[in-house]
């Protein structure tokens, strides 16, 4: 085997590692994205639960001249911050950024020979699968605190509807 063989053999492997770890970044990527994109209808339902016990709340609760109804206030003004915070995170989420692709340069093609070739578009791949890892673990982080905002209005979404029939409850014995 010549040792031009042995190159090409070489940096095609080179190359052909480079491709996997790019094709895998890239379905990281992908599966960031439909992860995100899974939380919008729970955003809705929490704009609605938020909503519904905005009006049902609101009306009696200013002035706030007690502990009570600033505990709810409280609870009101958390339960949307998290959900702003949230849908910002989501939406930046899929929001499209200079996501790096393999790189097609024809004139190069005819320019090189294949062991150069090879090599450089290893190069290339690598470049492309740092800068995508850097989008990634970015768009990463902020799904797992979209996450946990996620479950903590929730939990402010529960603690207000035992609240909410707790009062039901009261007002109702009271009568």
């Amino acid at each position: 085997m010549s040792q031009n063989d042995e190159q090409i053999t070489k940096y095609k492997e080179l190359y052909a590692l480079s491709v996997d770890v790019l094709r895998e970044e890239d379905l990281r990527h992908m599966n960031i994205e439909n992860k995100a994109s899974r939380y919008w209808p729970v955003i809705t339902a929490l704009f609605g639960g938020f909503a519904y016990f905005s009006e049902k709340l609101i009306s009696t609760l200013f002035p706030l001249n007690s502990y009570y109804k600033f505990y709810v206030t409280t609870l009101l003004i958390i339960l949307l911050t998290s959900i702003v915070t949230a849908s910002y995170f989501f939406v930046t989420i899929q929001k499209q950024q200079n996501y790096q692709t393999r790189p097609v340069d024809i004139e190069f093609f005819d320019n090189n020979e294949l062991p150069a070739i090879y090599r450089t578009l290893a190069e290339k791949n690598s470049d492309a699968v740092k800068a995508n890892r850097k989008i990634n673990n970015a768009k990463s982080a902020k799904l797992h605190w979209g996450h946990i905002l996620v479950i903590l209005a929730f939990s402010v979404l529960f603690l207000l509807f035992i609240n909410h029939v707790w009062n039901q409850t009261n007002c109702h014995l009271g009568n």
